[in-house]
């Protein structure tokens, strides 16, 4: 129904009578359309306040129509009908408008101009008490389903965080298990065994740290951004990341000659770590993970690229959205999809910028611009 549309319906078959009603609403500030028959009148129902016929009207052609357009009114809608009578009249068909057409109201002749304005205005009142309810009952279905929705993202986040910390968990027991019982296990695949065990552990460390981090970032707001130095930061984090097995190489390029960049040192350390093995999951074969860092006029970009399976440029921006996954060909992407979420949200926190685009030969190309800070 057209929200919009406040406006009356009249239908007088006899003599002038129709055209007379709509001139006094009209000349009243009341807009209302003349309909010859009840047939012309039902096809509009969706589109008035309020309908004003005469008795005569009722033994037209389209009563019927009517009866089943009213009927089919929405449980909130209720569209006041005003029915003009004859003086005393008590026929079988005012009885049967009075059942069939619900929120009726008779009124006999004659009937003044001030009376019928009056009349309308009642009808047009409790119309607009209609909508009201209406949009009280649209407001309640949105605030439900948004809490319908909020719910199973809730069961959904569960289940996934679940299987996420239960992995690595699972794997880091029954390796602790062997180890323990196994005091004479050969020494080449004891070494395996605790690789093994020290890997999930630290993917275990990193799906709590990326929950923590950014709830404290949600919370917490902004940080002081100060100086740091780049190249002496990055290449500290890349050393740090290379220690860590690695299914990929690490490849660090750096401009010697960088100015300060004005950030956090610990959130990038935590932004680069999570791009790196973001990058790690993405990547394809053997490939490296190429890392570089330079100045770009007023800013300082560090860039981490890698190559891997086409991403199609309309996915790119979701990924930085909180538990949002890439796609194999057998599945979601294994991890909570909080990394670049992460990313995203510890870059805004010291007024730095994070940009990604898909590489147009696969893979994945993300870059940090840092304000380079001023020298007094």
């Amino acid at each position: 129904m057209d929200r919009n549309s406040r406006g009356v319906l009249v239908s007088a078959p006899i003599g002038r009578d129709g055209q007379l009603t709509v001139d006094i609403l009209t000349h009243a500030g009341i807009r209302s359309t003349y309909c010859g028959t009840l047939l012309e009148m039902t096809p509009q129902l969706d589109s008035t306040d309020c309908l004003v016929m005469t008795e005569e009207s009722l033994l037209a052609n389209g009563y019927s129509e009517l009866q089943r357009g009213i009927t089919a009114q929405p449980a909130w809608s209720d569209i006041p009908v005003i029915l003009i009578t004859l003086p005393g009249s008590n026929s079988a068909t005012v009885k049967t408008a009075l059942e069939h057409l619900g929120n009726v109201a008779l009124v006999e002749r004659p009937l003044s101009a001030s009376a019928l304005v009056s009349l309308v205005r009642a009808g047009l009142r409790a119309r607009t008490k209609q909508y009201e309810v209406r949009d009280q009952i649209e407001r309640l279905n949105d605030a439900t389903a948004s809490l319908q929705s909020a719910n199973q993202a809730k069961d959904e986040l569960l289940a996934l965080v679940s299987h996420e910390l239960r992995t690595p968990l699972v794997s880091i027991l029954g390796l602790s298990e062997v180890l323990v019982r196994r005091p004479n296990l050969d020494a080449e695949v004891r070494a395996e065994a605790q690789a093994q065990v020290f890997t999930e552990a630290h993917r275990l460390h990193r799906i709590v740290d990326n929950m923590l981090v950014l709830a404290h970032a949600e919370t917490v707001g902004d940080v002081a951004a100060e100086p740091m130095l780049l190249h002496r930061s990055l290449g500290q984090i890349v050393h740090r990341l290379e220690s860590i097995p690695r299914t990929h190489e690490l490849v660090l390029t750096m401009q010697e000659d960088m100015p300060p960049a004005l950030g956090n040192e610990t959130y990038l350390d935590q932004v680069v770590s999570n791009l790196v093995h973001n990058a790690e999951k993405y990547a394809s074969g053997a490939t490296p993970i190429m890392i570089d860092a330079r100045q770009r006029c007023e800013y300082l970009e560090i860039v981490v690229r890698n190559d891997g399976q086409l991403i199609p440029p309309e996915a790119v921006e979701r990924l930085f959205r909180a538990f949002e996954r890439g796609e194999q060909a057998d599945g979601p992407i294994p991890g909570l999809g909080l990394g670049l979420a992460v990313c995203k949200r510890l870059m805004e926190a010291q007024r730095g910028q994070i940009a990604a685009r898909a590489l147009p030969q696969g893979g994945l190309e993300v870059r940090l611009r840092f304000a380079v800070a001023s020298i007094d």
